[in-house]
């Protein structure tokens, strides 16, 4: 899973030249799901945990003090507006033309993001912010999405599947946009990159002194 917050003094998302979801100061979210994000059975689970990140992750300064990075949507009593978007995981690595092969398929994808919106509404209850302050816009629909970024402040969110990383364990590094973790050095490699000690000095016998 993938999601990109973006620190917004407003956002909205408009379907067929009609307003569907408006929101004040807050967090846009864009959420993207990898086809691989439903295998291993860790689906749930990563987005309960991608859920509470994004309710909790604190993006604004605290106004007593002025410590920034101290607040989240909670303490400032803000909106949250997802919305879908499977170009997140767009291939672009070859010729001109995306790859969207990584991307979950259009039928798993809207139960799944489904459940992330759920998550994201339970968490946002939980911690006193209220279910109703989360907005979403329409799965599958062609969006016109505008928003005035604050600051900006944009960040990224990334959990990559189970089979993506080590077999049935997260990706290491998960959530800040971490991945597999890299393969030991062969223990070859390892010798040769260690530098070369010369060879201990023989020792030599004393000289005898010759017979007269």
């Amino acid at each position: 899973m993938r999601a990109v917050l973006q620190r917004v003094l407003s956002a909205s998302v408009e379907v067929e030249g009609k307003v569907v979801s408006r929101i004040g100061p807050g967090l846009l979210c864009l959420v993207g799901l990898h086809a691989a994000d439903a295998e291993g059975g860790e689906a749930e689970a990563t987005a309960k945990r991608l859920a509470k990140k994004i309710v909790g992750l604190r993006l604004w300064e605290d106004p007593a003090t002025g410590k920034p990075w101290s607040q989240g949507v909670v303490a400032r009593g803000y909106e949250i507006l997802l919305v879908s978007q499977f170009t997140l995981y767009a291939n672009c690595s070859k010729g001109t033309k995306p790859d969207f092969s990584k991307a979950m398929k259009t039928e798993d994808a809207a139960a799944l993001y489904s459940y992330v919106l759920d998550q994201v509404r339970a968490e946002s209850e939980r911690e006193g912010l209220g279910a109703d302050r989360v907005r979403d816009g329409v799965f599958g629909a062609m969006m016109k999405v505008s928003l005035e970024n604050d600051g900006p402040v944009t960040v990224t969110l990334d959990y990559p599947p189970v089979s993506a990383s080590q077999p049935g364990k997260p990706g290491k590094g998960a959530g800040r946009g971490g991945g597999a973790p890299a393969p030991a050095r062969p223990a070859a490699a390892a010798t040769a990159a260690r530098p070369c000690s010369p060879p201990p000095a023989r020792a030599r016998s004393p000289q005898r002194s010759p017979r007269r």
